[in-house]
């Protein structure tokens, strides 16, 4: 089963429970529009590069379109439908005014030079910038796209429209970016799992993250800075395990010194994949979606699985784990990236500033409130997680159809 065949059963299922009348459910299946475009962007050498580019707009009843820009070679377009449907439950879940959209460009990043990804990420926004806009629809960065990237797509953006900061988010912060945004995502998922340990009184501490990105590695820093043992680490190419524990910064250290974790000396190494199947009371799948798969689902021991990447558990895993384990789900776990970059658009758009500790504030408030909703509906109607956490944003967005019309 696909992403986009995963969304629609949960809408389907969720749907259900809430009694929602079929067209709402069928309106909020179907995106409002899907863009395909071709991009041609100037190699070093003088000749021509292209790329296919995508942007989903999925829904704006609750306001622009949200979500980000990936560049990667299996970029598809049934990817993209997908990650803007989860985009548009996951921001009416967290109570905030955007919809859900996504884009990607269908390329290998890696094999660009800085001024090729330029020339690319500014034909990007040549060929859509009548559909962006901080009132239309705002991009973000994703999968191998940074503040950098969105830097280069302001700026051309603005010498086409004039100044407009808040058209897109996760830009530098001279122009206009938000403090704390970097750690956001990291920061808001260690803040969904810390108030579900106190709203159920879990024991417990023993952690494995598997992703050392930018969100996994600050889920390891966080979790580290409080007191949980992180007894499993792996990056693309290593796992590593300790029982007794690792040190998450000389982790840390060893990955900006040497590009990878290869050759860390830890207590146990081994393939990436088999980190996932370790004994620990929380799993962090922190890489990429689909790596909890049918395959290896029934060697899963943890007691939880916060899932901080997108779509980590096929559906036929979510299916077999949700009896047997608690799963915080991507779209209450993850979304303190897109909680924050709403902060930076409606800094941009009162021309204010604000201040780390009021982000870091801020950001607590949200995703805590979340995750009351979240448990509220859960206990109401009996489901699971990630159930609960659909039917809270799908109720959201249905009122607002109906209000709509």
């Amino acid at each position: 089963m696909n992403d986009l065949s995963s969304f629609s059963e949960l809408v389907e299922e969720g749907g259900r429970i809430l009694g929602l009348d079929r067209t709402v459910v069928e309106r909020i299946i179907r995106p409002d529009r899907v863009l395909e475009v071709p991009l041609l962007f100037r190699r070093d050498n003088g000749s021509l590069g292209s790329a296919v580019g995508f942007r989903v707009q999925h829904s704006n009843v609750l306001g622009p379109y949200k979500g980000g820009i990936r560049f990667h070679p299996e970029v598809d377009e049934s990817e993209v439908r997908a990650l803007a449907a989860w985009m548009s439950v996951k921001c009416a879940l967290m109570n905030i005014p955007f919809g859900g959209g996504k884009g990607g460009v269908r390329i290998n990043p890696k094999v660009l030079s800085e001024r090729e990804l330029e020339a690319l990420s500014r034909s990007y926004v040549r060929a859509l910038h009548p559909h962006l806009g901080p009132d239309k629809d705002v991009p973000a960065p994703d999968v191998y796209t940074n503040e950098m990237v969105m830097g280069w797509m302001l700026e051309e953006y603005e010498d086409i429209y004039g100044k407009s900061q808040g058209m897109i988010t996760g830009k530098p912060l001279s122009m206009g970016g938000i403090v704390g945004r970097d750690r956001a995502t990291g920061r808001g998922a260690v803040i969904v799992l810390c108030s579900f340990i106190e709203l159920e009184g879990m024991e417990g501490r023993n952690v494995v993250i598997h992703g050392f990105g930018n969100a996994g590695r600050t889920v390891a820093e966080l979790l580290y800075e409080k007191g949980f043992c992180v007894v499993g680490i792996a990056d693309s190419k290593q796992g590593l395990y300790d029982g007794k524990g690792l040190d998450v910064a000389a982790v840390g250290k060893w990955k900006d010194e040497k590009g990878s974790l290869v050759g860390y000396p830890a207590t146990e190494l081994l393939d990436p994949s088999l980190l996932l199947l370790k004994e620990c009371d929380i799993l962090v799948p922190a890489s990429l979606g689909g790596v909890i798969t049918k395959e290896n689902m029934e060697g899963i021991r943890a007691r939880v699985i916060l899932e901080v990447a997108n779509g980590p558990l096929s559906q036929t895993a979510y299916r077999y784990l949700k009896e047997k384990v608690i799963i915080l789900p991507d779209v209450l776990a993850n979304a303190g990236g897109v909680t924050v970059s709403y902060f930076e658009w409606l800094q941009n758009i009162e021309g204010s500033g604000w201040e780390k500790d009021e982000v870091d504030r801020r950001l607590e408030r949200v995703m805590k409130e979340a995750v009351q909703s979240v448990q509220e509906l859960r206990k109401q109607h009996g489901v699971d997680y990630k159930t609960a956490a659909y039917l809270v944003g799908l109720q959201r967005i249905s009122d607002s159809i109906k209000s709509s019309v």
